[in-house]
């Protein structure tokens, strides 16, 4: 059996730094992506925030599409996870932020995630009766 003699905490949460520059979601695209980590910020979850690494091209559409759900987007971005870290950055470009926040750790990692975390259940509902009908024929008003 394992013991643990260091401090233990049940937080699924962590401090989080990033350095990026601001972008407008509209206007990141793959190019920007190829050129480094691209974050969007989401939602709080419960026990931290929602900061997203936009890693495909299938999420970046889902938060393009989706865009009124998400806060600030951050392209060509540095993570850090202590502030001591942060400290040491003695250059920064020109434009770049620094944003802190406490993350949660069971953060948007895919699309099916963003689907789970940020689209409503009787949306998505309605959102596939809507395709089935179309693709089987029914019309509108045979409900």
């Amino acid at each position: 059996m394992k013991t643990r003699s260091s401090l233990v905490s049940n937080s699924s949460s962590s401090s989080f730094i990033l350095i990026g520059i601001p972008i407008q979601i509209n206007m990141i695209t793959k190019e920007i992506m190829d050129r480094g980590d691209v974050f969007v910020k989401g939602r709080h979850m419960g026990e931290g925030v929602d900061f997203i690494d936009v890693k495909d091209e299938g999420m970046l559409k889902f938060i393009q599409e989706h865009e009124v759900l998400f806060g600030p987007a951050y392209c060509d971005c540095r993570t850090f996870f202590d502030k001591e870290s942060v400290l040491l950055q003695n250059k920064y470009e020109n434009g770049e932020v620094v944003v802190a926040c406490d993350k949660d750790n069971y953060c948007s990692e895919n699309v099916s995630d963003l689907i789970e975390h940020y689209l409503d259940a009787d949306e998505l509902r309605k959102e596939s009766m809507k395709l089935l009908k179309q693709k089987y024929g029914v019309e509108e008003d045979e409900d």
